[in-house]
C-alpha cells in the first residue's frame, strides 16, 4: 500500500491531538472535518496551503493570476470530495518584502474569479509577511446537504468510478517547465495544471440521487487516493488502468516530452477528479442513467476483502515502482 513521509506525519498528528471531541463526527485523516449542528446540517470544513516554488511557479506573465484562481479551487476540491457545496473561505497571504501591487492585485483577481465561478465568497482572511516567497492558505468551509461522504465507508464488491482523465496536471506541468517547445495541443493540458477545475458540479449530480460508499478526491493521484481509502475501509482492491483509456494527445504528448503516462496517472496528481465506490446492486441502474446523460465516468475495478493492492493494465499486472510527489 502507498506511503510517505508527510502522511505518517499526519497519523502520528492525529494520535499526539486525539479525538476531535463531540461535536465533530470526523477529524483529522479525510478531506475535511466533519461538523453536524443542529438542524441536521452538515458542515465540512478544510483547508489547504500553497507555497511558491512548491504548488506553483511566479514564472509567467499570467502566474499571479492564476495562482489566485488556484489557491481557492484546490480547496473547493476537498469540499466536493466529502459531497459538500461552498458557503465561504478565509485566505491568509504571506508575501515577500519585494512584492508588487500589481502582483498582489492579479492574485486577488484570479482569487475573485473563482470565488465568483463556483459561489465561495471570500469573507476574511490574513495579511502578513514573508521573508522569501509567496505564502496562501486557504480555510473553507462547506455544506454537505445530502450528508457528508468520507473515504471509510467502502465495502468488499463495491464498484471503483473516476470521473474524469488522470495525468494530465501532471503533463501539464512538464509542458510549463519547457516553455520553448513548440508541441501541438499543449495549452490544453497546461491549463490543467494552471486553472483546476473542482468537480463541485458533481455533487448535485450524484449525491441527491446514488448512494456513494466512500468519496475522494484525486489530488495526490489515483494510487495515494486509492490506497488511502483502502487504509481507511479496511479493505483492498483491483483496478484495471486500461480502463481509463488516455486521449491520444496525452499520450503523444507523454512520448515527446519522455514521460512515462501511466506514472503521471497513478502519482502525478493534481487532477482534482472524484473518485467513489458504489454498491452492485446500484451499478446497472447507474449505467443506465450515464448513458441517459451522457456522461463518460469509468468504472476502473473493484473493491476486495483481501486488504491487497492489485493494478493491472490490460492482461498483464503493473509491477512498475510508482514514484510520486512527495512534501518531505
Amino acid at each position: 500500500m502507498f506511503t510517505s513521509k508527510e502522511w505518517t506525519w499526519i497519523q502520528k498528528a492525529q494520535k499526539i491531538f486525539g479525538p476531535p471531541g463531540p461535536f465533530w463526527q470526523k477529524g483529522i485523516g479525510d478531506d475535511g472535518a466533519l461538523w453536524s449542528s443542529t438542524g441536521s446540517k452538515n458542515w465540512v470544513w478544510s483547508q489547504d496551503a500553497l507555497v511558491e516554488g512548491v504548488h506553483f511557479r511566479l514564472n509567467r506573465p499570467s502566474a499571479f493570476r492564476d495562482a489566485g484562481f488556484k489557491a481557492l479551487t484546490v480547496n473547493l476540491s476537498d469540499l466536493a470530495a466529502m459531497g459538500a457545496l461552498p458557503r465561504g473561505a478565509l485566505v491568509a497571504l504571506a508575501l515577500p518584502p519585494k512584492v508588487e501591487f500589481a502582483q498582489f492585485k492579479a492574485f486577488c483577481q484570479g482569487l475573485a474569479q473563482a470565488s465568483r465561478l463556483y459561489c465561495c465568497p471570500i469573507v476574511g482572511g490574513d495579511l502578513s509577511k514573508s521573508p522569501h516567497s509567496w505564502m496562501a492558505s486557504v480555510s473553507i468551509l462547506g455544506e454537505a446537504p445530502w450528508g457528508a461522504i468520507g473515504r471509510d465507508g467502502a465495502r468488499p464488491g463495491d464498484e471503483i468510478w473516476v470521473s474524469g482523465p488522470l495525468g494530465e496536471a501532471a503533463l501539464g506541468l512538464g509542458l510549463l517547465e519547457k516553455p520553448l517547445s513548440k508541441l501541438a495541443g499543449r495549452q490544453t493540458f497546461e491549463k490543467k495544471q494552471s486553472r483546476p477545475k473542482p468537480r463541485v458540479d458533481l455533487v448535485p449530480l450524484l449525491c441527491p440521487h446514488w448512494k456513494l460508499t466512500s468519496l475522494l478526491d484525486l489530488s495526490d493521484g489515483l494510487w495515494p487516493g486509492l490506497t488511502h481509502l483502502a487504509q481507511a475501509s479496511q479493505v483492498g482492491f483491483v483496478v484495471n488502468l486500461a480502463h481509463l483509456k488516455p486521449k491520444k494527445s496525452y499520450l503523444r504528448l507523454c512520448e515527446s516530452l519522455q514521460l512515462d503516462p501511466w506514472q503521471l496517472i497513478l502519482a502525478g496528481g493534481e487532477d482534482y477528479e472524484l473518485l467513489w465506490t458504489l454498491s452492485p446492486e446500484q451499478g446497472v441502474d447507474f449505467r443506465a442513467w450515464l448513458r441517459k446523460k451522457s456522461l463518460s465516468f469509468k468504472c476502473l475495478g473493484k473493491i476486495t476483502r483481501n486488504q491487497k493492492a492489485q493494478l493491472w493494465l490490460g492482461d498483464r499486472p503493473y509491477t512498475k515502482k510508482i514514484k510520486g510527489f512527495a512534501h518531505f
